[in-house]
């Protein structure tokens, strides 16, 4: 999700709220992406980052790219030919 889309995104929701009258007055509509190189910490993160390209780091600071293509409970496995 870019900045364009950010825009895009709150034009369309401000148009709607601003319709429905839900907010009486002005108001600051803000829409903002957590970013490509946030850390995935809850369960449902990683869910969601699956098919896409990530880095893990190891123990003792190896990294490995990859594309996430399942998670479990204890595991993450990645498809370390996709990210060549």
């Amino acid at each position: 999700m870019g900045i364009g889309d950010c825009e895009r995104l709150s034009r369309e929701i401000g148009d709607v709220l601003d319709a429905a009258a839900l907010i009486e007055g002005g108001y600051d509509l803000e829409v903002s992406s957590p970013g490509l190189d946030r850390q995935l910490r809850k369960e449902r993160e990683y869910r969601w980052a699956v098919g896409r390209q990530v880095r893990c780091w190891l123990a003792g600071g190896a990294e490995v790219r990859g594309r996430l293509t399942a998670v479990t409970a204890d595991r993450l496995v990645l498809d370390r030919g996709a990210s060549r």
